[in-house]
């Protein structure tokens, strides 16, 4: 399974995704959900696919224009921040809401020391992470919320959380038992993946879709589903990885706190984070 490594790197911090014994881990201090809830699309065991659905600009949002780092390495890049929508509208208060230190990551980030050598080119159910997605999430050269150099076939608001119902096997844990909606699950399925969640900063709000495991655990279940704070003492006790267009969405730059919630997809208002919407299943 994926677990996050991260790791504050002059004013940012970065993180890194594999399956172990196989492609590669978010950084792994442990050994070993949503399913999809985009609407009028099935998931897919063996071929990812994504549904396009055009979705109004949030109100008052002016439209994301293209930037283009002048630096070469992500880690110490500087790009401009794109205004956050305004329609913030609260998630229901089914779920618990978790204030903890954001970090960032990206699709295809490579294995290198920013990353403890550990490649995001797979992520925790998706052993082609990558090629699925289109392409690296290039977090240095965007063209509004998604990479330059191409238009991405899945989400671009993603985001990965420390807990994996699935284990090494792809058998269901016993501790999935505390998902929430568990009883959702399909068989062969994570029940987490493509998962929506509700991510707040200083009044700006952004939705993204669950994608992959980490940081630095993958079965702390108490934190993720619960009220417990993050099991993972490195860097400020990071509790959520984000994507660059979550990361661009509510201004965050290095280490930065927010709060998250899950949501249902009825919750989820219109945004730029429905222009794509990941469906895609489990492919190992």
């Amino acid at each position: 399974m994926a677990v996050c490594a991260v790791l504050l790197t002059t004013g940012m911090a970065l993180a890194g995704c594999a399956r172990p014994g196989s492609v590669s881990l978010h950084g792994v201090l442990s050994a070993g959900e949503g399913a999809a809830a985009a609407p009028a699309s099935t998931s897919s065991s063996t071929s990812p696919s994504t549904s396009t659905q055009p979705a109004p600009p949030a109100t008052g949002s002016p439209s994301p224009s293209t930037t283009t780092s002048t630096r070469a390495n992500p880690p110490h890049t500087t790009t401009t921040r794109l205004p956050a929508p305004t329609v913030a509208a609260p998630a229901r208060s089914t779920y618990p809401v978790h204030t903890v230190t954001a970090t960032t990551f990206w699709v295809g980030e490579p294995a290198d020391s920013d990353s403890f050598f550990i490649s995001n080119a797979p992520s925790a159910w998706d052993d082609h992470w990558e090629d699925h997605f289109g392409g690296v999430d290039d977090p240095a050269h965007r063209a509004g919320w998604q990479p330059a150099a191409f238009t991405p076939r899945e989400n671009p608001f993603y985001v990965a959380l420390p807990y994996n119902d699935l284990d090494d096997n792809d058998q269901v844990k016993a501790s999935a038992a505390a998902i929430p909606w568990a009883a959702e699950r399909v068989a062969g399925q994570s029940v987490l993946k493509n998962r929506w969640v509700r991510i707040e900063r200083a009044g700006k709000v952004a939705y993204a879709q669950w994608e992959d495991v980490g940081p630095l655990s993958e079965d702390d279940a108490g934190y993720v589903f619960g009220t417990a704070a993050p099991a993972n003492p490195a860097n400020e006790s990071a509790g959520i990885d984000v994507s660059p267009a979550v990361q661009d969405q509510l201004g965050l730059d290095g280490l930065n706190t927010v709060s998250w919630q899950f949501v249902d997809r009825a919750d989820v208002p219109p945004g730029p984070w429905l222009t794509i919407v990941t469906t895609s299943g489990l492919d190992h």
